[in-house]
């Protein structure tokens, strides 16, 4: 699990992070966005694996944490099967 804060080229570079430091899953988060990033109290994060894309919504940045831990363990389920 990586996480990545980018201003352009979002997920394009999120995608080079994730196979440069063979990541799983990387989360990140837009900074060009007024309504998510380090000033501000929420969060809009894309998560992005080898083979997915998963836009979550815009929240509290505890509630981003919550999803977070929620696609890992998904994931985690995933390939123990």
């Amino acid at each position: 699990m990586g996480f990545a804060a980018e201003s352009e080229n979002i997920e394009a570079e999120a995608r080079k992070k994730l196979v440069n430091k063979n990541l799983d899953l990387i989360a990140v988060n837009d900074i060009n966005a007024r309504e998510s990033g380090f000033a501000v109290d929420s969060n809009k994060v894309t998560l992005i694996g080898a083979d997915s894309t998963m836009q979550l919504p815009h929240t509290s940045k505890e509630e981003t944490a919550t999803l977070i831990f929620k696609a890992i363990a998904d994931m985690l389920k995933n390939k123990s099967h």
